[in-house]
């Protein structure tokens, strides 16, 4: 049983529509270009959560400073408020005197 060469590899006719081949090229064009803007709009999403992320990291850290100074304020604070108070204690005992 012999095979036609023909029938194995594949060639163009002329009953295929010029339309149809162009359509079929227009569509593959196509694809390749959604394709290309989606690569662009992942990468471009991409490089804003990293810089988003980043943003949120310095937040942080500065949020954490910014506790810690509040801190170290309401310590003097205190301090200052007790230094008042003994002032005053000393000032309303020498008025006593």
């Amino acid at each position: 049983m012999m095979v036609d060469a023909t029938l194995n590899h594949w060639q163009l006719d002329k009953r295929v529509p010029v339309a149809l081949m162009l359509a079929v090229f227009i569509q593959s064009l196509t694809a390749v270009w959604w394709a290309a803007n989606v690569t662009a709009r992942i990468e471009f999403i991409e490089r804003r959560s990293a810089i988003a992320e980043e943003s949120v990291s310095k937040l942080a850290t500065t949020d954490l400073r910014i506790l810690e100074l509040l801190a170290s304020y309401r310590t003097g604070q205190e301090d200052i408020r007790r230094s008042l108070d003994k002032l005053d204690t000393a000032v309303n005992t020498r008025k006593a005197l």
